[in-house]
């Protein structure tokens, strides 16, 4: 088989080698086929559709993401994406970037060109070919690892080549000197690329190389021979594999998509592995991630995003793509191509989401994104142009991914701006009636129309058939030749629902309500795929002469070519002839002479064939005419005027033909992008001919001149301004570099008398001079210059009092858009928004200004700000958190004309004295109106905090313990008045009976005590001693007896229930008799005090 990717990498590289010395640079126009072309390249656009953005890298030292786009280009953008670079569009470059550090602020730039590894230090503006030990002019492209060592060990796979065993082989590739160059270690049985893939975990110092035979090899800076080791638990099958995970100190969890939906996991660096579960959708070439900083966040993508909380055990949408279109900046494109997590120098991290329609970040798993290239990204993908024949200003464009676009204004760098009219893929496009009317095709037999330039309609969900052109892409479509004809031809498809591939006419009858368009179908009696060479290739283009309408064109799939002279009646095939066969997506290509009804172009696929042949007989014999032009694919033909240029556009670029010459000259300039040019169209009226590209949007080539006359210098407009903007009444010098034969012209028109070196300019257009030579004229580059002439004066008013006081603000607004704010009739810096907030004293204005212009000045608004007051401050001595039945005493600095306010409450004074007690909980502002018209300044709050105090407690007595509530962070006990110091606990054994109390303390330090508790003991201990009163009650005598004769003098008392001492005296006595005889009945209290210790004994005296 033919690998055309890599012959277009050749053509690829080719044209960039061969720009230096093919190109002469004449002002802004450059020569090409041998000086026989002079013209100018012009990038249109888009501006704002920002196309398929791929892999991303991160230089973390400066902030910065590098992309891969669509189309094999190179981008770099700050993180917030306000400020995108194109690095590089003359490489076809790899979905392959790696940065590896050389110093602290700078980095190696890898990638890949085709299969040759490459690297800049430069920023991407040049590419050196790393040194590889292997022949790599065969292969695919794998995965490549940049391990952290002090080397920063890289390691690279890919499918190449094998001598030895002779074939394809998987092999791997290790560089120790920053990808300089790279040596082969180990060589593998061949497989699909993307089934053999290496994984570094994050910040880890080593890779993983896995494949489909179950085996992986850990990769350390040092391996020089890998060994393999088994896995297990993972199904491996011979589908796209993604491996992700996340390292946390020593332990890492590893996850593998297979099989598209089939979530594994590994704790053990991948020796085996369990199924996680079975995603909601299948996973494409994106894979999957996890964050690093919380584990359980997983998202993984293919048409659209999903991420789980939980580890993968369940998932949710991100967004539908639908969303997109009316909310890009937030809402995720369809297509994911990728997930990358990183961190910034800060240790913060973030996801970068690339897609079909541009990249995204996300600072929170994927919760929220934000758009970071909804402009200066000019990488669409585009299928075709067509541009309005009534309104050249007017062009449609179908993309890959970014829908069906027309253009708008005029963005940054003069490039267009373009409006998404429909998303999807959009392409083959044709107009009927005469230019007015646009028919636009989606995949698979869509079919859309344009009843005018602002709307559009379906007409076709499907056209019918099972048999499917051009890979179920895009079916062949032109105008049907009849301008008076709102129809179009439509090549394949069957009406009958059969499988073959006729000829459709579709025609709108009435489209006044675009909402019930009205349409007929017809097709041709004649099944081209039967009638094909092999009987089984379907039609892959059609064209209708415009010389002679009744002569139709027809190509199939297998090259075969048909014609029609009598309008589809009567079909013919080429005698002897197989053309060239479609590409995969776009089809092949008929193109009849609009001169010469007798001349066709076929032209396609021209890898195994030449690309583009030629009949000059109306299709009957076609002769291929392809000196010049590469083994490539052509997509689409056109030609200048007189048809002396054919142009084309090609997968190796934009090409001219000049049949003079019979050779194909490259178009590709020193400015020019190297991309697939996918279509071309030529502009009379403007000698242009405008491209489509498939990754770096639209170029304009201007034709200055075609012969032998075009060697004289082209002239150069200089302007006395930098920015060609002027008032009305101003004016700008324009000087040419031509000093004879001069014409100048504004918008395209001769300025009548205009023919010196020099021109003042007073009008708002576009200004050219022509340089005039006896074979015609170079036309200069153009200067557009912009008069502005304000005639609409605004009108302002004001919200609320114009009187205020300072630090208040007036909102101002006015009935115009274009607005400068004044100050005292002097411009307020960046005051440009029609509401402004005013916060200084003045009188304010406000003029229209377009482009610098001011128109006369508004009605005029006096704003008065009057002084606020000394601010008061709040003085206190004593701690803010207090207790029930506390207060705190505020003090104010300021001490008449002021008042207090609690702002939880209320903003209502609660007092004006400057001394101010407070008892309950707040924040308290001390306030200050003694400024003029009530102005007034506030302290800072003081919050004070009023904390409950405990409930009571209660002493319980259980014979040998008392105790008190739990859960109180402080107890103190109480024998009468002595405290008891030893005792810290809610409970505690007495050693006396006596009048108890306990005082509790909660958390916030506030305290109550119980109330007395009365507890009567039979007997007391003093120092193992035990004193006893008996008999208790005691009619008569009672006697205080002492286990054994104290050593030490002890006091004892007898104490009536009124508190009075009734007896008194001191002993060393074992039994002591008290005479209670005579005594009124109650409860009395001996006690016993040795001068350490005090006990009491409860005596009741009976009745």
């Amino acid at each position: 088989d033919v690998n055309w990717r890599q012959i277009e990498a050749a053509n690829a590289k080719q044209k960039w080698m061969n720009l230096s010395g093919s190109i002469v640079r004449t002002a802004n126009s450059e020569t090409f086929a041998n000086s026989y072309i002079l013209g100018t390249w012009v990038e249109k656009g888009t501006y704002n559709q920002t196309g398929r953005l791929l892999n991303c890298e991160y230089d973390k030292a400066n902030d910065k993401l590098y992309f891969i786009a669509g189309g094999n280009s190179l981008w770099r953008t700050p993180r917030a994406g306000n400020g995108w670079e194109l690095l590089n569009d003359k490489s076809s470059f790899s979905n392959i970037i790696k940065l590896v550090p050389t110093s602290s602020t700078k980095n190696r730039l890898l990638s890949a060109i085709g299969n040759q590894l490459v690297y800049s230090d430069d920023e991407g503006k040049t590419f050196q070919n790393s040194n590889m030990d292997y022949f790599y002019d065969f292969g695919t492209p794998g995965d490549m690892e940049v391990l952290n060592d002090a080397n920063n060990t890289i390691y690279y796979v890919c499918r190449m080549w094998n001598t030895s065993p002779f074939g394809p082989s998987i092999m791997l590739f290790k560089s120790t000197d920053k990808g300089s160059s790279f040596q082969k270690i180990l060589t593998l049985p061949d497989a699909p690329i993307k089934t053999v893939r290496l994984y570094k975990p994050t910040n880890q110092n080593f890779a993983f190389l896995m494949q489909q035979s179950y085996s992986m090899y850990k990769l350390l800076p040092e391996t020089t021979v890998p060994t393999s080791q088994s896995m297990t638990g993972l199904l491996f099958a011979n589908t796209s594999t993604s491996f992700f995970g996340v390292a946390k100190t020593s332990t890492r969890t590893m996850y593998a998509i297979q099989d598209g939906d089939q979530l594994y996991r590994s704790y053990d660096d991948g020796l085996s592995w369990e199924l996680v579960n079975t995603l909601p959708v299948k996973a494409g070439d994106a894979g999957g991630e996890v964050s690093q900083t919380d584990t359980t966040q997983i998202i993984f993508g293919d048409v659209e995003a999903y991420r789980s909380k939980d580890r993968g055990t369940n998932f949710t949408k991100v967004n539908s793509a639908s969303e997109y279109l009316n909310s890009a900046a937030l809402k995720l494109h369809a297509n994911i191509t990728y997930f990358k997590y990183f961190k910034d120098v800060n240790g913060t991290e973030f996801m970068v989401i690339s897609t079909g329609g541009g990249a995204y970040i996300s600072n929170n798993f994927g919760e929220a994104t934000y758009n970071i290239s909804m402009t200066g990204v000019n990488n669409t993908q585009y299928h075709e142009t067509k541009t309005s024949p009534s309104d050249t200003s007017v062009i449609f464009a179908g993309s890959r991914d970014q829908g069906i676009q027309k253009s708008a204004t005029i963005g940054a760098n003069g490039l267009l701006n373009f409006t998404q009219l429909k998303p999807g893929n959009y392409g083959k496009m044709a107009y009927s009636l005469g230019g007015k009317k646009l028919y636009a095709q989606a995949p698979n037999g869509v079919i859309d129309y344009f009843p005018n330039s602002q709307s559009i309609v379906n007409l076709v969900a499907k056209i019918p058939g099972t048999y499917r052109p051009n890979s179920g892409w895009m079916f062949p479509i032109c105008d049907n030749g009849n301008p008076a004809s709102n129809s179009v031809f439509i090549g394949g498809g069957d009406l009958n629902n059969g499988d073959g591939s006729y000829l459709i006419r579709l025609t709108v009858t009435d489209d006044a309500n675009p909402g019930a368009i009205k349409t007929t179908r017809a097709q041709f009696n004649y099944d081209f795929k039967a009638n094909s060479q092999d009987g089984k290739s379907g039609i892959s283009a059609v064209a209708v002469s415009p010389v002679d309408t009744n002569r139709i064109y027809v190509a199939t799939a297998d090259g075969t070519c048909f014609y029609s002279t009598n309008r589809g009646v009567d079909w013919e095939k080429s005698n002897g002839f197989t053309g060239p066969v479609p590409q995969a997506f776009n089809g092949a290509v008929l193109y009849p002479s609009s001169i010469n009804k007798n001349i066709v172009y076929f032209a396609g696929s021209g890898y195994s064939n030449a690309p583009v042949y030629r009949s000059t007989d109306g299709g009957t014999s076609f002769s291929s005419i392809s000196n010049g032009m590469p083994s490539t694919a052509v997509f689409q033909l056109s030609a200048i005027s007189d048809e002396s240029l054919i142009i084309a556009a090609t997968e190796a670029g934009p090409y001219a033909y000049i049949p003079a010459q019979n050779k194909w000259f490259s178009l590709i300039g020193t400015g020019t992008p190297i991309q697939a040019y996918w279509s071309v169209e030529y502009i009379a009226g403007s000698n242009t001919a405008r491209f489509a590209t498939y990754g770096r949007g639209i170029w304009d080539f201007r034709f200055d001149a075609v012969g032998n006359s075009i060697l004289a210098s082209k002239p150069t407009i200089t302007s006395s301004s930098a920015t060609n903007k002027i008032c009305l009444g101003d004016s700008i010098k324009l000087t040419t570099s031509s000093t004879i034969s001069n014409q100048w012209y504004l918008n395209g028109t001769l300025i009548t008398g205009a023919t010196k070196q020099t021109l003042y300019a007073k009008t708002s257009g576009i200004y050219t001079v022509r340089t005039l030579y006896n074979t015609g004229f170079l036309e200069s580059n153009p200067i557009e210059i912009q008069v502005t002439s304000v005639t609409t004066v605004p009108s302002i008013n004001s919200t609320g009092a114009t009187v205020r006081c300072e630090g208040d603000s007036v909102i101002l607004r006015s009935d115009s858009k274009t607005i400068q704010w004044r100050l005292n009739n002097l411009d307020i810096s960046g005051a440009i928004t029609d509401i402004f907030s005013a916060k200084k004293s003045g009188i304010y204005s406000a003029v229209n200004k377009v482009n610098g212009c001011a128109s006369s000045a508004s009605n005029l608004i006096k704003i008065e700000m009057n002084p606020v007051p000394i601010t008061p401050v709040i003085n206190y001595y004593s701690p803010l958190n207090i207790c029930d039945g506390d207060s705190v005493v505020l003090y104010s600095t300021i001490l008449t004309g002021m008042y207090w306010i609690n702002e939880l409450a209320s903003t209502t004074s609660i007092g004006t004295n400057p001394t101010f007690p407070v008892k309950q909980s707040g924040r308290y502002i001390a306030i200050n109106n003694n400024g003029k018209d009530g102005c007034e300044s506030k302290s800072k709050p003081v919050t004070i905090v009023n904390n409950s105090n405990p409930a009571p407690p209660n002493i319980s007595w259980n014979g040998k313990e008392l105790s008190t509530q739990t859960g109180y962070s402080k107890y103190q006990w109480w024998l009468y008045t002595k405290f008891l110091s030893d005792v810290k606990d809610y409970k505690f054994v007495p050693l006396a009976s006596g009048f108890y109390k306990v005082s509790v303390v909660n958390a916030a330090g506030c305290a109550d005590t119980s109330t007395i508790y009365d507890l009567a003991l039979p007997r007391v201990w003093f120092d193992g001693v035990t004193v006893k009163v008996y008999p208790n009650p005691a009619p008569t005598d009672a006697f205080v007896e002492f286990s054994e004769a104290p050593t030490t003098s002890f006091s004892i008392k007898l104490i009536s229930p009124e508190g009075r001492v009734l007896q008194n005296f001191r002993t060393k006595l074992k039994t002591n008799r008290l005479q209670v005889s005579g005594l009124a009945p109650g409860t009395y209290y001996v006690l016993l005090d040795n001068g350490k210790t005090i006990g009491t004994i409860h005596l009741v005296i009976p009745k």
